[in-house]
């Protein structure tokens, strides 16, 4: 008998739902029904027009292929930060003021590192080196780090 007091209410209940449900399928107390009714998806239709640019004859060359050698070297680090978006802002100024050099930003976490160049002994790092602090990059060091030679020609 407790378990019948129980079970009614729930019963009453979920038939109330379900006559609410079945009046929004049937488009009663349903806002949006002549909305849906009178919505004609191709009205909205446009038509697009591309426009083709004409192709100039453009030889486009590969880049010839050089061996390349992972070797032990050095390079010169510039700076250590966390923002990606300072790291990315010093490389762009050193690709523009040393287009000759490779520039590299490494993450070591937490710290983005930006490097340049691709020397192959302590000696050239170090030749190199007063050209960037004349350039106002005074922190630079010498770094030891895998160097690539041989690399594509710029």
């Amino acid at each position: 008998m407790r378990n019948l007091i129980l079970i009614i209410p729930f019963l009453i209940l979920s038939c109330a739902s379900q006559k609410d449900a079945s009046k929004i399928e049937s488009g009663h107390d349903n806002p949006f029904s002549e909305f849906e009714k009178s919505f004609n998806p191709s009205d909205y239709d446009e038509e697009i027009k591309i426009e083709e640019k004409k192709k100039e004859n453009i030889e486009i060359k590969p880049k010839e292929k050089i061996n390349q050698e992972i070797l032990n070297g050095f390079r010169i680090q510039i700076t250590m930060t966390k923002e990606i978006t300072e790291a990315n802002t010093i490389k762009n100024d050193l690709i523009a003021l040393f287009p000759e050099q490779n520039v590299y930003v490494i993450f070591e976490a937490p710290y983005y590192k930006v490097r340049l160049g691709d020397f192959l002994d302590r000696e050239s790092a170090n030749n190199f080196l007063p050209n960037l602090i004349d350039k106002g990059f005074k922190s630079a060091w010498v770094v030891p780090d895998k160097v690539v030679k041989n690399i594509y020609p710029k």
